[in-house]
């Protein structure tokens, strides 16, 4: 391939022009070096998203998986317990009051709205921001072509509330989480 046509003519040039054992012993570390970091970052890059979630069956990548909160919130205890608690029961409201006002602007038009604020002020006073710290916005996305049948909202749990669980989720018309 022409890279590696190039990469031999750099190699024979830098050989032909330093005949020591120097100049070898330096291109080999440069070469091992390379392959190491090129091996460390592959391998970090596969780790980060676990193989379940990366891709779904469908063949779309869920975006929303930024960190592993099972991992950081494991450590919070008392009052940052019942912070994080409280954070997610908000979260699961807002998510079931967007839920009835998408549900009530379907019944009166016949289709989901292209946009949340589609909602606003007539089935719903305001859009709900995620509280923080832990926030990430909701968002909803309509699926498939206008007149939308069919919704996703996505949000995310720091410790879980209920029988919902931490991390991230799915509220669609048939229901509040979906992993």
């Amino acid at each position: 391939t022409p890279a590696n046509f190039s990469t031999r003519n750099l190699i024979s040039s830098i050989l032909s022009h330093m005949k020591s054992r120097t100049g070898i012993i330096l291109i080999v570390l440069i070469l091992v070096a390379g392959a190491i970091g090129y091996y460390i970052g592959t391998r970090n890059k596969s780790a980060d998203i676990p193989a379940d979630e990366a891709i779904t069956n469908e063949g779309t990548v869920n975006t929303n998986t930024i960190i592993d909160l099972s991992q950081v919130n494991a450590n919070l205890t008392g009052d940052e317990l019942v912070q994080a608690q409280t954070r997610d029961e908000k979260r699961v409201n807002d998510i079931r009051s967007i839920q009835a006002a998408l549900e009530k602007y379907k019944n009166d038009k016949g289709a989901y709205p292209e946009a949340l604020t589609g909602v606003v002020p007539d089935y719903l006073d305001g859009l709900p921001g995620n509280p923080s710290p832990g926030g990430i916005t909701y968002t909803y996305t309509p699926i498939g072509s206008a007149p939308y049948t069919y919704y996703d909202l996505s949000y995310v749990l720091e410790v879980g509330v209920d029988d919902i669980t931490i991390g991230d989720h799915s509220a669609t018309p048939d229901g509040v989480a979906t992993p």
